[in-house]
Parts: C-alpha cells; structure tokens; sequence
C-alpha cells in the first residue's frame, strides 16, 4: 500500500426525499484521511416526464417529441436517456391573429 492511501477511507450515504413537489436524492460522503474529516453533500434532482411536461407548460413550452436515443428511437421506461423536442405555446388569441393574417 502506497503512503497516498494509508490512513483513508470513503464511506457515503443515500437519502431519498419525496413529497408532493420534490424528489432529491440526496448523497452525503465522509471522508477520513489523516485522523481528519471531512463530508461533502450533493443533490441529485429526480423528475418524472411528466413532472417535466407541467413544469414546461408552466413557462408556455409544449413538448412535441420524446426520445430514448440520440439516433431517435422512442422514449420508454429505461430508456439510457430523455431527449426532449418541444416548441412555444402559442395562446388561442395569438393563433387567431395568424389564421387572420394567413387569410
């Protein structure tokens, strides 16, 4: 064992906070090295897609396409990950407006 590693060790530890507007994974590592301490925290913000479709028709985006895959294969559960395709809302007397305008 190398001088760097004598006296050191890593232990982490996971808490899972759930309630009707979070979901944090929240991981905390203690560090010892030397007699010393130190523990360091991070978050980890977890969102469901469609907490993600609220949250973006919240700020007037809608969501057009979901994809799993950078090649464009469909989102499903387990998918390695979310690509999300989306586009401005346009409220109902905007699109009037253009239906006029088109006219």
């Amino acid at each position: 064992m190398s001088a760097r590693h004598q006296n050191k060790a890593v232990t982490t530890r996971s808490n899972w906070f759930e309630d009707s507007d979070l979901s944090c994974l929240e991981t905390a590592a203690t560090f010892v090295r030397n007699g010393r301490t130190e523990v360091r925290k991070w978050w980890y913000w977890v969102y469901t897609v469609g907490e993600i479709r609220r949250l973006l028709e919240q700020v007037g985006l809608a969501i057009t396409n979901l994809y799993g895959s950078l090649d464009g294969q469909p989102y499903k559960s387990g998918s390695p990950m979310l690509i999300i395709v989306g586009e401005k809302l346009v409220d109902t007397i905007s699109r009037k407006q253009i239906k006029n305008r088109k006219s």
